[in-house]
């Protein structure tokens, strides 16, 4: 999945806010991706740098974010149930109507 899209390259983005890029093992992933990764429930390693990341109105029901990095995420209407949580950084998240 991750190799498809980044072959893609950055000429199907739509707009500046898919051009940010965050870090996940090691690689940088357009906010797009990160979506796609967490929509599809892909195997998920321990410390996930997601700080800032949009992942609001997402469904992450039983994704494993054990010590992920979410500070100051979007995690607003997103779905947490059975969400492993165990040490993940959650400062400044916005977590307004989110499910857990």
């Amino acid at each position: 999945m991750y190799s498809e899209l980044h072959e893609r390259g950055e000429s199907e983005t739509k707009g500046i806010e898919d051009v940010l890029m965050y870090s996940l093992e090691g690689k940088q992933l357009t906010r797009e991706e990160v979506r796609v990764i967490v929509a599809e429930a892909h195997v998920w390693q321990k410390r996930a740098d997601l700080r800032r990341t949009d992942l609001s109105k997402t469904n992450l029901i039983g994704a494993d974010l054990r010590e992920a990095d979410l500070e100051r995420a979007n995690l607003s209407g997103t779905r947490l149930d059975n969400a492993i949580l165990l040490h993940a950084v959650l400062e400044g998240a916005n977590m307004q109507n989110a499910q857990l």
